[in-house]
């Protein structure tokens, strides 16, 4: 063998070992090697030409449980996905991550209540078209400066919201003495006067264009409390505004009952028992309960300690009020009925130099009584700031100006508060009574300018409102009472002692005094019943 040739066979020799070497070297036999060789041959490739196995997520809507995947099968349009709803533009339906659905995706439905008047049939949502302030809402009417219109809760209108109007309304009071019923009085039974009353109430039904909301009615002695006569004024739909003010104190503690049941009436014969009056409110009030609601009630008695003539004198010489709130706009009425003290120990036959002083005292009386009157109306209207207020009744007393306006009379008492001051102590020269001083003013005045209020009478004869039974324009007596003095009706002065106030929130538009030619109204008392009425704006709810 040449060198060549065993050269050549030692390295195929050597590479041959190598290739049987394990990486730990050891060494592999060549039948091993065929094994390995042999396996690895038998693993398969990747085949490009097979197709991929069924998946979600794969974009291809290809297995049996799938309704989409990815856009396969994928709406173009939020229409096309529904097309019962109405869409925003510019959202796109999708498939459920599982594909098991196609879902709304960025599909936005146009509903009511989304905040977007988009849909149709909608003229608002939410607060879109819907007007910024209740003038735009509507111009034509006058709205509270708080409130904002709204949507109605199917996007189908613009609504008032909480804007409320302000309306033009009417309301009518009447104030009337009707007279106690005691024996000492010597009058006319309870039951046929109730009766007659009730006549004449009925007749305003036809004959008055608006009922009175309330009676201010004073001199309601027990009988007039009685269960029959109480059920006479509740068939004309009138009831007692008091039955639930409770009397603070009672005549030489006598015992009414819980409801004063201990009450005994004697309607045939007039004989009431002057302690039972204490159980009563002789200064009242009837209000129509179909329309108003009482909120609120109280009474003070005007004299400041109980006077020697009783409860029929204690519990006359009061002020009572009540809060009327009206059902169908929620306003709210101070509607007061008064009895002032009357001029007792004055007797109508005698002279004016006579009678001046026992009129002065019993006017010192009514003085006081008007201050304590004037600070209860302030303290009720504070309590309800919202009111309007009426405030009625018989007073006892006299408007000084139609002295000073009556030419007899001024001349007899002077035409001013100076000089009226200066011809009363002239009267009173001899006399045990004390002169009154420059500063003087009768109760009515008093009232007026504390009480913050506005007499009617004094406001329609100002308007030219005021008409008497012929119906020409004038001034007319309120009170046949014979107690006025003579020297009065001489001098044809109109005995007015009845009298309304109101607050400057309600706007005079009729006054009269109710009479007739019949002497209806005198067969129920010696006071004719005073009618007023009034418009005023009130916030619809």
């Amino acid at each position: 063998m040449n060198k060549p040739a065993s050269l050549l066979a030692v390295l195929l020799l050597a590479a041959a070992s190598a290739a049987c070497d394990d990486s730990s070297g050891t060494p592999v036999s060549s039948a091993d090697a065929g094994v390995i060789d042999a396996a690895d041959a038998a693993q398969p490739g990747p085949d490009a030409s097979l197709p991929a196995q069924p998946v979600c997520g794969n974009g291809i809507l290809d297995q049996v449980t799938e309704e989409c995947d990815g856009m396969d099968n994928v709406p173009e349009t939020c229409a096309d996905f529904d097309p019962s709803k109405e869409w925003a533009p510019g959202g796109q339906p999708a498939c459920a991550p599982d594909c098991s659905s196609l879902v709304q995706g960025t599909c936005v439905e146009l509903v009511c209540g989304d905040g977007e008047a988009t849909a149709a049939g909608e003229v608002c949502d939410g607060t879109d078209g819907v007007p910024l302030t209740c003038a735009e809402f509507d111009p034509t009417k006058r709205w509270d400066s708080e409130g904002a219109p709204a949507c109605a809760d199917d996007c189908s209108q613009v609504t008032k919201g909480t804007c409320r109007e302000w309306v033009n309304r009417s309301i009518t009071f009447v104030n009337w003495n009707v007279q106690v019923d005691y024996a000492s009085w010597g009058g006319k039974l309870v039951p046929p006067r109730a009766a007659k009353l009730k006549e004449l109430v009925e007749g305003w039904r036809t004959s008055w264009s608006e009922m009175p909301a309330a009676i201010a009615i004073v001199e309601v002695s027990p009988s007039w409390h009685a269960p029959e006569t109480t059920a006479i004024f509740n068939s004309l739909g009138y009831y007692w505004a008091d039955e639930d003010v409770p009397i603070k104190d009672k005549w030489n503690g006598f015992d009414c009952g819980e409801n004063n049941e201990n009450v005994t009436f004697d309607l045939e014969s007039g004989q009431e028992d002057p302690a039972a009056a204490s159980c009563y409110l002789l200064t009242s009030m009837l209000y129509r309960k179909d329309a108003f609601d009482v909120v609120d009630a109280d009474y003070v008695k005007l004299l400041p300690a109980w006077n020697a003539s009783g409860p029929f004198v204690n519990n006359k010489v009061t002020a009572f009020c009540a809060v009327l709130k009206e059902k169908a706009t929620s306003q709210e009425f101070l509607v007061c009925s008064t009895h002032w003290l009357a001029n007792n120990g004055a007797k109508p036959d005698q002279g004016i130099a006579e009678i001046a002083g026992p009129i002065l005292e019993n006017e010192r009386k009514r003085i006081t009584g008007a201050h304590i009157a004037a600070d209860f109306v302030k303290s009720m209207r504070e309590k309800h700031p919202q009111a309007h207020v009426f405030f009625g009744g018989d007073f006892n007393t006299i408007d000084m100006n139609i002295i000073f306006e009556s030419e007899l009379a001024s001349m007899v008492l002077g035409s001013d508060w100076e000089t009226l001051a200066k011809r009363i102590n002239l009267l009173l020269v001899g006399s045990d009574y004390t002169p009154v001083d420059e500063n003087f003013r009768t109760s009515h005045a008093v009232f007026w300018s504390e009480s913050g209020l506005e007499d009617a009478r004094t406001e329609a004869i100002r308007q030219g409102l005021v008409t008497d039974i012929n119906g020409e324009s004038g001034d007319v007596k309120t009170s046949s009472d014979p107690g006025i003095p003579e020297f009065l009706k001489n001098m044809n002065v109109p005995v007015v002692i009845d009298y309304a106030f109101h607050s400057t929130g309600m706007e005079l538009t009729s006054y009269e005094v109710v009479m007739d030619s019949l002497g209806s109204y005198e067969f129920v008392s010696d006071h004719y019943p005073v009618r007023t009425s009034y418009k005023f704006e009130a916030l619809m709810p």
